[in-house]
């Protein structure tokens, strides 16, 4: 899949590609259609990562995903902030630590 293919998602979308993910009782497929819906944005975040030369381009689309999931998982619904700007902190988290973990990794 080509990831300019996959289109970015707003804030409403957001909201409701949440929504569903909470309510999902198929785990699986919540979490695949959360990280299909959030691909374009994941990309993005560890592109920028990508272009200091950390690690592989795959691997830290992998952090970020896993960065969307804990976010999904912990977000409130009922909360005033948007899932988007909980979701990036979160997605940047989980590369800045997949960077650390890594033993090539230099300061």
């Amino acid at each position: 899949m080509k990831i300019k293919l996959v289109p970015s998602i707003t804030g409403e979308r957001a909201q409701q590609v949440i929504n569903l993910f909470k309510q999902s009782h198929n785990e699986w497929f919540a979490q695949k259609f959360l990280i299909c819906s959030f691909l374009s944005l994941t990309a993005k975040i560890a592109g920028r990562f990508y272009e200091e030369g950390s690690l592989d381009f795959d691997s830290l689309v992998a952090a970020g995903n896993r960065g969307l999931i804990v976010a999904a998982n912990s977000y409130d619904t009922n909360a005033n902030h948007s899932f988007l700007a909980f979701a990036v902190c979160h997605i940047r988290h989980e590369i800045k630590l997949e960077i650390q973990n890594n033993p090539l990794w230099r300061p």
